[in-house]
């Protein structure tokens, strides 16, 4: 990837006066940059086979299991959005490492992507799961911003295809397997959605938008609860909510990623009414946020109490993406927003793992324990997403 092809940012001092919001940006990026990535870099890259680990023990050394297609796509992100806001290091290497094993190993004959590999990329599991298909169109997109290979496109696109030929659902959206089962997710479509508008960024064709436009519609239509504002997780066939517990289950961090996604699809013309937005934020911040500690929690009821009071580190990430994106939103409420966004920079700060400050602790228990566990990958996905949303909107900047 030639780093020349994009405009990198060093993130800018804030202005005399403003609130904590550039004080939170400079702080990740000084984290981030220092710790994250240097290690990640090193430590978290197969230099033997190519790819990514999935984890760093917090011994520091690489725990070497199957590979997913969704944690090589996602790094392929972290890396050239790293490079995007200023990252000094190899990231086009990087980015080059990923998508070379992603593409030579999870890759199908039918266009679909292979959910894991082993470690030295012979398939671990063929089978097909949305969420990586999801995946591997973003990486494609990112990677195509830098580079513009014209096999990007060509590959997305196949994948696309594919979906549509072997899982699309009659009123929207896309099966689980084939032959169809429940429960149907709304989780994997947040991330088509995702992948779509990542290519609405650098190439707007037809197909993303027409796929943009479809999600769209089904999460307003269908996955939203009117009378609460929330967003379910599992469905019934048709798109009806799952019957018992299931179908009564929200995430708070779920809530805040759809608030920030709908705020993307409204800014590429999708037709989004603002109060869609408002009511999952609301939904997330009314009951899912635990401000003694500064975070998200993990579940909530449909009613709004709580189901599971641990944490993961990924919701504090989702809930700065969509704090930042109602600030905007709601100028007129922008330094409640802010507050927020800060608030969520302090419980992202709270996963950070003290003796090793390059890795993060990912699961914590209603106590405040945490799981044990390494570091995964996955999680630099959402902490790089959350920190360059913090530095585009502490320099004023609009999205590429």
């Amino acid at each position: 990837m030639n780093r020349d092809a994009i405009r990198t940012r060093a993130f800018a001092e804030p202005e005399p006066g403003t609130t904590g919001i550039g004080a939170a940006a400079k702080a990740a990026t000084s984290w981030l940059f220092s710790e994250v990535l240097p290690l990640w870099a090193v430590v978290g890259r197969d230099h033997a086979h190519g790819g990514f680990f999935e984890q760093i023990g917090f011994e520091g050394a690489a725990i070497k299991i199957p590979k997913r297609c969704r944690v090589q796509a996602r790094q392929v992100y972290v890396f050239v959005e790293a490079g995007r806001i200023g990252w000094n290091g190899s990231w086009q290497a990087l980015a080059d490492n990923g998508l070379d094993f992603m593409l030579d190993h999870h890759l199908r004959s039918d266009g679909l992507m292979r959910f894991k590999t082993e470690v030295d990329g012979a398939p671990h599991d063929d089978s097909v799961d949305n969420y990586d298909q999801a995946f591997a169109i973003f990486a494609l997109a990112h990677a195509y911003a830098v580079n513009r290979d014209p096999r990007f496109p060509l590959v997305a696109l196949a994948i696309l295809a594919a979906l549509r030929r072997e899982r699309a659902h009659p009123l929207g959206g896309f099966l689980e397997a084939i032959p169809g089962r429940a429960p149907l997710l709304s989780n994997p479509h947040m991330h088509l959605f995702e992948a779509a508008l990542a290519w609405l960024d650098v190439a707007p064709t037809k197909e993303w938008r027409e796929l943009a436009q479809e999600i769209g519609v089904l999460c307003q239509t269908r996955f939203i609860d009117s009378a609460t504002g929330a967003l379910r997780e599992y469905f019934q066939g048709e798109w009806a909510p799952r019957a018992g517990e299931e179908g009564q289950i929200i995430e708070p961090g779920h809530q805040f990623e759809w608030a920030w996604l709908l705020a993307r699809w409204r800014d590429h013309g999708g037709d989004v009414d603002l109060s869609v937005i408002r009511g999952l934020y609301a939904a997330a911040d009314a009951n899912g946020v635990d401000r003694t500690r500064s975070l998200a929690l993990g579940e909530l009821w449909m009613d709004g109490s709580v189901k599971d009071a641990g944490a993961r580190m990924w919701p504090q990430t989702e809930r700065i993406k969509a704090a930042l994106a109602m600030a905007r939103l709601w100028p007129e409420e922008q330094a409640r927003f802010e507050a927020d966004a800060v608030d969520a920079w302090a419980g992202v700060q709270r996963f950070i793992f003290p003796e090793n400050r390059g890795l993060f602790r990912d699961k914590m228990k209603a106590d405040g324990a945490f799981i044990a566990e390494g570091a995964l990958a996955s999680s630099l996905f959402h902490i790089v997403c959350a920190i360059s949303e913090l530095v585009r909107y502490a320099n004023r900047e609009a999205r590429p």
